[in-house]
Order: C-alpha cells, then sequence, then structure tokens
C-alpha cells in the first residue's frame, strides 16, 4: 500500500502518525469492505502518504471519507 520513509523525522513527525494510523485502520477494516471500496480506500491513503504537507482541509476530507467507509 504504497512505501514509507524510514527516518527519524519521519517516525516523530504528526503526519507520520496520521499516515501510519489511517494505514493501519484500512487495513485492520479491509476484510470488511467491498472491492470497489477496498480499492477507494487504497487510493485514499496512497494520495495522503505520498503528499509532503498534509493541510487541515486534505486531512478533515480523507477523514471524513474515511468515517463513512468504516
Amino acid at each position: 500500500m504504497g512505501k514509507t520513509k524510514k527516518t527519524n523525522a519521519y517516525k516523530l513527525s504528526i503526519t507520520g502518525m496520521i499516515k501510519r494510523s489511517v494505514k493501519n485502520k484500512v487495513e485492520e477494516n479491509i476484510c470488511f469492505l467491498s472491492r470497489i471500496e477496498a480499492h477507494s480506500m487504497k487510493k485514499m491513503v496512497a494520495v495522503i502518504e505520498n503528499s509532503e504537507v498534509i493541510r487541515g482541509s486534505v486531512l478533515s476530507r480523507s477523514a471524513k471519507k474515511f468515517d463513512r467507509w468504516l
């Protein structure tokens, strides 16, 4: 589901924690979702992981989508 950087800054950053927590939730809940929903969540996590800076609006939109899928 995408590569993660293994730097200390990444591990300590809030964005790093958010990325990991979303990724873990997706992996935990993936078996309860249809294939289309699972694909959408994977795409969302990939977008979050590839963002160097997560702005509040992007994060809140993603979180709302994520909550709707659970």
